[in-house]
């Protein structure tokens, strides 16, 4: 640039001459609208030509300058948005983590109350000790990252604050540096100008100057190359830590997925053994299998209870029994916890509270004498509910 200064000023040196030839035709408007008759046409053009790739170049860089000031501005907006959704959100994440304790406190409470119940099944009661040691964990876990996150976040704005305005002082410095070189310039080459030999002292001055400006340009270079980087890192370090918690809460929906998955096969197999069961039960009980040694000639609900050493199919039912509450328990697993498939199966729930049991009662009341002469209950204690207890056993209900 400072170059290109030299040559206009040697320009408008020699254009001068002319001038001074022809002061009272000549007009010295800002634009150097030149009459060719009295500057040569050579100077003029060359004049005109540097005039319009300045005024272009300024342009441009007014142009700029508009467009960087906007962005400043509206970088600026959003930096005070963003930083008052930060905090709206850290005080959503501290609403929420003060929620989860309260819900935790409320949930131990429930639990001693709800202590005799807990005590009747050991396993139970240790898992849900075990539950709530893990919660209390996680809200420490989770407070502790909130807290440090806060810290981190305030630590980083007031480092990033610090360097913004250490960058700002060395841009005005720069400014202030490329005015005084070029007043200095200016002088430089009036000077030389003036004088009726080259001066080699101040031409080594002048290049020595040159070489200084080289190395500011390049150092400033340099340094707005290692800002980018340092921002394409730090871009980086973001990504990084969005992909880990992205991958995070992946992991997370897989393992739920895939236990879900496994709680509808459970289900599956469960119903599956429940009915294979129920027709082994039923092959016994109406003679269908080899075993011809122990035959039973009590009536049809005293047998299926009776020892198979007896005669009896308790062997079986006992069997097709816990196949029920397997499979009802399978069923309340994923009612209770991936309600979304229970919607979808909840029509095979209503089809096995109904009429999985409608074979026993075939086995157990053939003619429905006992039925029609003691009515449902007497069904019901014989050939129903009243078989579980029958066998030592308790019967899983849904609800």
């Amino acid at each position: 640039m400072l170059c290109g200064m030299a040559v206009l000023a040697l320009l408008f040196f020699v254009a001068g001459g002319f001038r001074a030839r022809a002061a009272n035709e000549q007009s010295s408007d800002a634009e150097f609208q030149l009459d060719s008759e009295i500057v040569p046409a050579e100077i003029s053009n060359a004049l005109r030509k540097a005039q319009k790739h300045e005024l272009d170049a300024l342009k441009d860089a007014e142009t700029h300058q508009q467009k960087a000031q906007a962005l400043l501005a509206s970088a600026a907006d959003t930096e005070k948005q963003k930083l008052k959704a930060e905090q709206e959100k850290d005080a959503a994440a501290a609403a929420a983590v003060a929620k989860t304790r309260e819900a935790s406190e409320q949930a131990k409470a429930k639990a001693t109350a709800a202590a005799a119940a807990l005590e009747s099944n050991q396993a139970w009661s240790e898992a849900v000790k075990k539950e709530q040691a893990t919660q209390a964990k996680l809200n420490e876990a989770v407070e502790a990252e909130n807290t440090m996150n806060n810290h981190v976040q305030g630590e980083i704005r007031k480092l990033k604050k610090r360097l913004a305005d250490a960058q700002q002082f060395a841009a005005d410095a720069t400014a202030d540096h490329e005015q005084a070189g070029l007043n200095a310039e200016e002088l430089r080459v009036a000077y030389q100008v003036a004088q009726d030999h080259v001066d080699g002292q101040v031409k080594a001055f002048a290049e020595a100057n040159a070489l200084v400006n080289e190395a500011n340009k390049l150092a400033s270079e340099k340094a707005a190359s290692a800002q980018v980087a340092g921002r394409e890192a730090d871009a980086a370090r973001t990504a990084l830590n969005d992909a880990m918690s992205e991958l995070n809460d992946a992991k997370q929906v897989v393992t739920y997925m895939k236990e879900k998955i496994k709680a509808l096969k459970a289900l599956y197999t469960w119903i599956q053994e429940f009915y294979l069961t129920l027709s082994k039960f039923a092959e016994k009980a109406m003679g269908l299998t080899e075993d011809e040694e122990n035959v039973c000639v009590k009536e049809p609900h005293e047998c299926i209870i009776l020892d198979n050493d007896k005669g009896g199919y308790r062997t079986e039912l006992k069997a097709v029994l816990e196949g029920y509450n397997s499979m009802v328990l399978a069923f309340m697993k994923i009612k209770e916890l991936y309600n979304d498939v229970y919607a979808v199966i909840e029509v095979a729930r209503d089809e096995i509270d109904k009429n999985a049991m409608a074979q026993v009662h075939l086995v157990c009341d053939p003619a429905m004498e006992l039925e029609e002469e003691n009515g449902t209950n007497a069904l019901s204690e014989n050939c129903g509910d009243g078989l579980w207890p029958a066998v030592g056993l308790r019967k899983n209900r849904f609800f």
